[in-house]
């Protein structure tokens, strides 16, 4: 049971939560899961490709910070998103060897602002799909290495430690990657 002084604190970052959480606090699991549930589902999705294997896998990886809080140590120097990144990448990965899933027939509908002719807007679609495919058929770390990278932004040196893996060996992977779209997809700039 909470007592009076942790329901009256409001954590402000992290790292106080995540305190908080190792003695048993729920409320500040739920304001760590509030706060960050989006941005790792975004993630997930963006590796994996379907709604539900997402939040199954982000909810394990929250699960498995509910139950052992203490594998995050911030005397590292770490950020817990950082750490929670590659928790979540991991957990992708081990998902993405189990299966390959089949490529979504839909992607965001270049269309929605309503601007731009017909044939200019199927062509897109096409283009799009062809990338989602390829992308797919991307070795697992290809992949992440690219979403971390390129979908959600991370500089490299962040997706390498995101990854577990060196500097190197991320830039490695993303050579790969692109050299490997490159192959299937023929010039990006001019189809």
């Amino acid at each position: 049971m909470m007592t009076a002084a942790a329901d009256n604190d409001q954590p402000r970052n992290d790292r106080e939560l995540l305190e908080r959480v190792t003695h048993g606090d729920r409320p500040a699991f739920a304001e760590l899961v509030e706060r960050h549930h989006e941005r790792f589902f975004r993630l997930a999705w963006r590796l994996l490709r379907d709604d539900a294997d997402a939040a199954d896998t982000v909810q394990e990886a929250f699960l498995r910070l509910w139950q052992q809080p203490e594998r995050f140590d911030h005397r590292r120097g770490v950020r817990f998103t950082t750490w929670f990144y590659r928790v979540v990448v991991n957990l992708c990965l081990d998902r993405m060897r189990k299966y390959r899933p089949e490529v979504p027939a839909d992607g965001p509908d270049p269309a929605a602002d309503g601007s731009e002719n017909p044939e200019h807007l199927v062509d897109e679609l096409r283009r799009h799909r062809r990338l989602a495919a390829a992308l797919e058929r991307l070795p697992p770390r290809q992949k992440a290495a690219l979403v971390l990278c390129f979908y959600e932004e991370h500089r490299n040196r962040e997706a390498a430690e995101i990854m577990g893996v060196s500097l190197k060996a991320l830039q490695s992977l993303l050579i790969r990657a692109k050299r490997t779209l490159k192959q299937e997809l023929g010039s990006l700039s001019g189809d």
